[in-house]
């Protein structure tokens, strides 16, 4: 008999399997992010994007890192959409000494 975490793995991995959508939210979820969640973040942190609250930590770290490639690691990636778009504006800061390594356990 499967454990509950092997039927969760499974129902994950069928999803990409059948090419469902993953990023597909309802219209009321751009609402209520946009009124109360992104003022928020935009306090704390002086920007209203994610891949900016990843991509800024990671060229700090690369500024203070020479010619030394890092390696940074997503857990729980998917199809690593956020992943290439945080790749795409490190590189835009000057850096190109990095890779960021996607982990996911669902058969893409």
């Amino acid at each position: 008999m499967a454990s509950d975490y092997e039927t969760r793995l499974r129902q994950q991995q069928e999803q990409y399997t059948t090419g469902s959508e993953i990023h597909g939210l309802p219209e009321i979820f751009h609402y209520w992010s946009g009124r109360y969640i992104a003022p928020c973040i935009q306090q704390v942190f002086g920007i209203n994007s994610i891949t900016e609250i990843y991509a800024r930590p990671l060229a700090r770290l690369l500024d203070g890192g020479g010619a030394r490639t890092r390696k940074f690691v997503s857990m729980g990636s998917g199809d690593c959409s956020e992943e290439v778009k945080i790749a795409k504006r490190l590189l835009e800061f000057g850096h190109s000494n990095f890779v960021i390594l996607g982990l996911e356990v669902a058969k893409i």
